[in-house]
């Protein structure tokens, strides 16, 4: 298994957490999955709170413990919280990234929303009103890897054809090419008074 973040991706988090800026993750992976890597990856403390879809249902007659791969404590988050959005909500619908927003009772504007995704990451931060950054560099949804991904998935076949078709694309506000240590050129994360 290969799981590590991309090249500055840590130092970058601490240091818009070190300003006071919540960090906060929406993720559409398993949730018990997603506690590991980001135990994994050092991010549980770093991320303020992840946001994902309760665990998908498991296939007749398996249960998910049985196809977990660790001890049970290794999925536990020990600092990061976890909040659901509705079962069955899926980016880019608004609904989502509205939720966070709402919860933390921020103006949509003064919200930045970084995701790999034209189809669903921008126009989902665009609906909503946040600073839309597109993470050009961590784009794998031209990869031969990502395609046996769609076959594996749960994604229903309605949403594989939608991205594939990229009929959603939208311009995105801001582009990091090189990886997300350009986010510190892009916004000025300040220490809160």
């Amino acid at each position: 298994m290969h799981t590590e973040l991309y090249p500055g991706v840590l130092d970058t988090l601490r240091a818009i957490d070190a300003t006071g800026t919540p960090i906060v993750a929406y993720t559409e992976s398993l949730e018990y999955w997603t506690h590991w890597r980001i135990r994994y990856l050092d991010l549980d403390g770093v991320i303020d709170r992840l946001y994902s879809s309760p665990d998908h249902d498991a296939p007749a007659g398996v249960v998910p413990e049985e196809m977990r791969r660790y001890k049970p404590d290794a999925y536990g988050l020990h600092h990061t919280e976890h909040h659901h959005v509705p079962a069955g909500v899926l980016k880019p619908d608004p609904i989502v990234l509205q939720t966070v927003v709402s919860q933390y009772r921020i103006d949509p504007s003064k919200v930045v929303y970084v995701g790999d995704s034209l189809d669903k990451d921008v126009p989902m931060a665009q609906d909503v009103g946040v600073l839309d950054v597109w993470a050009k560099y961590g784009r794998v949804q031209h990869m031969e890897e990502y395609e046996q991904l769609r076959r594996v998935s749960h994604w229903p076949d309605a949403m594989i054809a939608q991205e594939r078709s990229e009929r959603d694309k939208r311009t995105p506000s801001f582009i990091l090419e090189n990886g997300l240590p350009q986010l510190l050129d892009i916004f000025d994360f300040r220490p809160r008074p």
